[in-house]
């Protein structure tokens, strides 16, 4: 509950800070915290940057983003663009790196852009959080999960979840839904592979604050863990969480199968990737794996069917995560932007969305940039279309219901592990 409570003294702070800025500028705003976006200016457009990783290793997850955000664009633009004005997008690629970013948004601010969707992962999103406010230009972070983007500048938001949610969901997911005391860790040490370090942290205090014992943690660096797969077996675990980058992940996957273990193997986003499904062992499904997701193909809500009814006759395939992120991420832009001359006015915009369905799940706008949103537990079966091993969702958790959990006692104890 202590983390809970900590939070909650936050954001009566954030709320007590925000209302006092508001008032102290109500009538005189600072020229800082004003905004590029003049939303009484006469001309006809408002021109919208989306700063993406479109060369390099990450190139393929940077279009696949810009569709989505591309569509959202054309959808508005249907309708009333932002504030009666037509949206014009300006694409600016990062190469995938923080300096790259950086660039990036310099260019945003020279050319005319008044507000940003950007960049893909988090060290991009770190090259762009030190200048979205000098630059006067709000951010939306769509896709990076780092813990604290948001927190450093009231010029930066977020449509994701956080390394420490997705850690918590999935602590919780084999605690109060799997019944499992014990589990292990496998962790990439390699200088590059923070998320992966992030991860594993956080999932270690969430599972044991739960009660649950983790029984060890065992390091490897990059494609060098074979010698820890080897180790983590000789602890009959239920479960082995591998916080790691899609194709890697897979291989440790299918070695995990090859040896023998029948636990569950279960995983962070960043296993909802055409690479991780595509290195699988071919033909053979990896038994129980689970992970989180940003949205599910099967999700039944208007929202997203129309969605990706209308994406895939404008694209001609399925959407992904970072397309339904990148979509939804401008349209709660664009809700933002509306009437903003400044940062507050934007900031009460942006808090004012509340329990709003857009195509990924549902959101809730919380101080400091935070967010409450649909996180998805995805287990990994076969696609019937191709018969191979694809993601099905098992379950949608709204992410501030896990309070309910954690206030309540459990019916049962948790069982023993396998």
């Amino acid at each position: 509950m202590k983390r809970w409570i900590s939070r909650a003294a936050g954001v009566l702070n954030w709320l007590i800070l925000t209302a006092a800025l508001a008032a102290a500028g109500s009538g005189c705003v600072p020229e800082e915290m004003r905004l590029r976006y003049n939303p009484e200016s006469a001309e006809p457009t408002v021109r919208i940057a989306a700063i993406l990783p479109l060369s390099g290793d990450k190139r393929a997850l940077g279009e696949q983003m810009l569709e989505g955000i591309r569509y959202a664009v054309d959808e508005l633009n249907l309708d009333r663009g932002i504030a009666g004005r037509r949206i014009e997008l300006l694409v600016i690629d990062d190469q995938g790196t923080g300096e790259g970013a950086a660039t990036a948004m310099r260019r945003a601010a020279a050319e005319g852009a008044v507000a940003v969707v950007g960049g893909y992962d988090t060290i991009e999103v770190e090259g762009i959080v030190p200048l979205a406010k000098p630059l006067q230009l709000p951010v939306i972070v769509a896709m990076a999960t780092g813990n604290g983007l948001t927190e450093t500048s009231e010029f930066v938001f977020r449509n994701t979840f956080t390394d420490r949610q997705q850690a918590d969901v999935l602590a919780a997911y084999l605690w109060y839904w799997r019944k499992l005391l014990h589990v292990s860790i496998l962790v990439d040490m390699a200088p590059e592979a923070v998320y992966s370090r992030n991860i594993a942290r956080d999932f270690a205090q969430y599972f044991g604050d739960l009660g649950g014992t983790v029984m060890r943690t065992l390091e490897f660096n990059g494609d060098d863990f074979e010698p820890a797969v080897r180790e983590v077996l000789t602890y009959g675990s239920g479960a082995i969480l591998v916080p790691a980058e899609g194709a890697r992940a897979a291989r440790i996957v299918n070695l995990l199968r090859q040896r023998g273990y029948r636990g569950i193997v279960c995983g962070p986003d960043s296993w909802d990737s055409e690479e991780f499904f595509n290195t699988l062992s071919s033909g053979i499904l990896p038994g129980m794996c689970v992970y989180t997701a940003f949205f599910s193909p099967d999700n039944p809500s208007p929202e997203y069917r129309s969605f990706s009814d209308g994406f895939r006759r404008r694209f001609f395939h399925r959407p992904g995560s970072a397309a339904v992120q990148g979509y939804d991420a401008v349209k709660l832009l664009a809700a933002a932007l509306g009437d903003a001359g400044d940062i507050y006015r934007f900031t009460d915009n942006w808090l004012a969305i509340q329990k709003t369905a857009g195509a990924a799940g549902v959101y809730t706008m919380l101080p400091n940039g935070e967010i409450d949103r649909t996180i998805y537990i995805n287990t990994v079966g076969r696609d019937h279309d191709a018969l191979k091993p694809s993601g099905n969702t098992a379950r949608a958790i709204q992410y501030s219901t896990l309070e309910m959990y954690r206030d309540e006692e459990a019916e049962e104890e948790p069982s023993e592990d396998f």
